[in-house]
């Protein structure tokens, strides 16, 4: 992968994969109960974080 912009591209999907997978492993256990509010948001963060990289990935296909 010589192009630059391939290179950045693929580096920051690793990256927000790797954050996506953190979130899902210690946001259920560091959210008190009765907090679904902030349940509600850290599940919307991880799935934003989903989309990122699925973005991500789809943008350095279409490079390739």
């Amino acid at each position: 992968m010589n192009d630059p912009v391939a290179a950045t591209l693929a580096v920051i999907a690793e990256h927000v994969e790797r954050y996506r997978q953190q979130l899902a492993e210690v946001g259920p256990l560091a959210i008190p109960p009765g907090r679904e509010d902030l349940r509600a948001a850290v599940g919307e963060a991880e799935q934003g974080l989903r989309n990122a990289e699925r973005l991500l990935r789809r943008a350095l296909k279409l490079i390739a």
